[in-house]
């Protein structure tokens, strides 16, 4: 696969890009800095997709497409703006080590703690303050902001691992539903028998749960303030609630 095609799919992917816009556009009703904000974090997106992909595969030219993208970002700070952004950045990159460690514990069958697992979504997610940096770098917004956009993209991240739960299991990537189901000594091989079994364990409630408190805490933050993040994170929290009722029967 060529990396043009790779940055496509990653585009597809995005969500935070056309969302951030979406935000500056109604707050600012500048259509020019949203379309501007929105490439910076759409740069942004792909640069981490494509590190994460290096961190993967170990394959060189995602970490120089990578480097080219997050410099289209870099272009337009100053050298003061480049290192506070770059200080949230080297925080976020800390996930990669967190990540290669739970890989190794996947391997081993290693039991995974309930509280490990939620310090994995919140860490998997943590990309998005670089987002909502370079959002507030440009547009004025308060900064629960930063923990709204956090809130979506860790539910995004709960579904997304849920529907791709056959391809990290091959690949022995962390997973939430792999890593629930390690105790038990069963890891079953397609999505559908994974999510029967979620709800005769009980993972399925567990994971519920965590979406619901996510949900919570988004109303806690005032969501409702901001209705582009608002719906993005009822739709996320919504599309876990149907992925978990499913069954196979």
């Amino acid at each position: 696969m060529t990396l043009h095609s790779i940055l496509q799919r990653i585009d597809k992917k995005l969500e935070n890009p056309d969302l951030i816009g979406k935000l500056v556009l109604r707050i600012t009703n500048d259509a020019e800095l949203s379309r501007n904000v929105s490439e910076l974090v759409r740069y942004e997106g792909r640069s981490a997709c494509l590190l994460d992909l290096y961190s993967e595969t170990g394959k060189k030219p995602y970490l120089r497409e990578a480097e080219k993208q997050h410099k289209n970002v870099l272009d337009s700070l100053t050298h003061s703006e480049q290192e506070e952004l770059g200080e949230i950045e080297e925080r976020v990159r800390q996930y990669f080590v967190f990540e290669k460690i739970l890989k190794s514990r996947i391997l081993d069958r290693e039991q995974i703690t309930e509280k490990e697992i939620i310090e994995y979504i919140k860490r998997k997610s943590a990309d998005t303050y670089c987002y909502a940096w370079i959002l507030r770098n440009f547009v004025s917004v308060d900064e629960t902001v930063d923990e709204l956009l956090h809130i979506r993209q860790s539910l995004a991240d709960i579904s997304n691992d849920l529907k791709d739960y056959e391809d990290d299991l091959m690949q022995n990537q962390p997973n939430i539903l792999v890593l629930y189901f390690i105790h038990t000594g069963q890891l079953p091989e397609t999505k559908l028998r994974a999510i029967e079994y979620a709800i005769k364990t009980g993972v399925s409630e567990k994971i519920q749960r965590l979406a619901d408190t996510l949900l919570g805490d988004a109303d806690k933050l005032r969501v409702r303030e901001y209705p582009e993040l608002s719906k993005a994170i009822a739709k996320e929290h919504q599309e876990i609630e149907l992925i978990l009722a499913k069954r196979t029967d």
